[in-house]
C-alpha cells in the first residue's frame, strides 16, 4: 500500500504545473497578445489619426516604419522582462517572510508570482476586444489606455494631475484580483495565518503601486 501511495505521489509531482510552465504560459500569451495588438489594431491607419495633428502626414509613414523594428526588439525582450518582473515580486514577497523566519522557498514565491499575472492576462484580452471592435477612426489615446473596472473610469481626467490619474487607474478590479490571488496563494503554504497573508499580499501591492506612482512622477517632471 505504501509503495502504492508513493508510486502515486510521484505520479501526481510529474505530471503537475511546474514554475516553468506557468512562466511559458505568461510569456506566450502576453507575446501573442502584442502580435495581435501591433498586427490587427496599431495599424498605419490608426497612427495616421493619432499622429495627424503632432507631426506632418508625410513623415507619419517613416515613424510607423520605425515603430515596427523596435516591435521586434519588443517581442526578443518581453521573455527577459516578464522573468524580470516575476523574480522582482518573488523576492519582494520572499523577504518579509525569511525576516520573520519563516521557511518559504524561493521556487513557491516564484510560482504565486507567476499565477499574479493572470488578472492582467484578462485584462489584455478585454482591452484587445474593446479596441478590435472598436471602428479605426474611433480609436483615441484615450480608448487605447483605457482600463475597464478602474475607479479613473468615474471620475473627469482633466481635473487631475497625470501621475494621481495614474494612481487611480491602479485602483480596478484586475488588482484587486492580483490581491486576491497573492493571498490566496500565500494562505495555502499554511505557513502564515490568513490575516497576516491578506496584510501581506496588500503591502506588496501597495509597494508595488508607490513605485509605480513615483516612476510616473519622475518621468512627468524629467
Amino acid at each position: 500500500m505504501s509503495d502504492s501511495i508513493a508510486i502515486n505521489a510521484k505520479n501526481r509531482d510529474e505530471y503537475s504545473v511546474k514554475n516553468w510552465h506557468l512562466y511559458l504560459f505568461v510569456t506566450l500569451t502576453f507575446l501573442i497578445l502584442t502580435l495581435i495588438n501591433d498586427r490587427f489594431i496599431m495599424t498605419r491607419e490608426v497612427y495616421g489619426l493619432l499622429l495627424e495633428d503632432k507631426i506632418e502626414s508625410n513623415r507619419i509613414d517613416d515613424y510607423y516604419k520605425l515603430l515596427k523594428i523596435f516591435s521586434i526588439y519588443t517581442y526578443l525582450a518581453l521573455p527577459f522582462i516578464i522573468w524580470l518582473k516575476i523574480t522582482f515580486i518573488a523576492l519582494i514577497l520572499q523577504t518579509p517572510l525569511l525576516l520573520k523566519s519563516i521557511e518559504a522557498s524561493f521556487n513557491e514565491c516564484f510560482r504565486i508570482a507567476a499565477l499574479a499575472n493572470i488578472p492582467f492576462l484578462l485584462l489584455g484580452v478585454i482591452k484587445l476586444t474593446i479596441l478590435f471592435f472598436s471602428p479605426g477612426n474611433a480609436i483615441s489615446y484615450d480608448l487605447i489606455n483605457l482600463i475597464p473596472g478602474a475607479v479613473s473610469n468615474l471620475i473627469d481626467k482633466s481635473s487631475y494631475s497625470p501621475a494621481a490619474y495614474n494612481f487611480l487607474s491602479n485602483i480596478n478590479v484586475y488588482e484587486a484580483l492580483w490581491v486576491l490571488i497573492v493571498f490566496s496563494c500565500i494562505s495555502n503554504l499554511k505557513k502564515i495565518s490568513k490575516t497576516d497573508s491578506f496584510i501581506l499580499a496588500f503591502s506588496i501591492w501597495l509597494i508595488l503601486t508607490a513605485f509605480q506612482f513615483g516612476l510616473v512622477l519622475y518621468f512627468n517632471k524629467v
